[in-house]
């Protein structure tokens, strides 16, 4: 029987904090401007691997317009026997026809959303994240978004 790294267990702290925001769940899946106003109803653990991705997921396997978010886990150096010191970045991606709604970027909703997750959070299991970055991301002709990039610091 095969234990989970503790790596594996930091991803999923991570899944499950965010399918826990029902906005950013509603921002995901529902591709109305008012996507908060005429909530739909979904299992918020569905996303997990088609909305939301522990890894950088290509867009070129979608084939219908859809916003996501997928993650890169960079520069991570062991402390002792774990790994806690690194950068995680958040890649927000939404299909052209989807960024604008009601409550601006629909891209930049959910990244208020993650900011307001995780900042100085320490409920991930490896310690305090510090947002030190956010650009755009320019990704082809069909899709767009950004990328927010948190340290991680303070370690628990």
């Amino acid at each position: 029987m095969s234990k989970k790294t503790d790596f594996t267990a930091y991803k999923e702290s991570i899944l499950f904090k965010i399918i826990e925001s029902d906005n950013i769940v509603q921002a995901l899946t529902n591709n109305k401007p008012n996507f908060l106003d005429e909530r739909i109803d979904i299992d918020p653990t569905s996303l997990i691997y088609t909305y939301i991705f522990p890894y950088r997921k290509s867009i070129k396997t979608l084939t219908e317009p859809q916003s996501l978010i997928t993650m890169r886990f960079a520069n991570f150096k062991p402390i002792g026997n774990k790994f806690r010191n690194g950068d995680i970045y958040f890649y927000i991606i939404c299909h052209n026809s989807l960024v604008a709604t009601d409550y601006g970027l629909r891209y930049d909703f959910i990244f208020d959303k993650l900011d307001k997750l995780f900042t100085n959070s320490r409920d991930i299991g490896i310690g305090k994240l510090e947002l030190y970055d956010v650009s755009d991301l320019d990704i082809d002709e069909n899709y767009m978004g950004s990328v927010c990039a948190f340290h991680v610091t303070d370690f628990a």
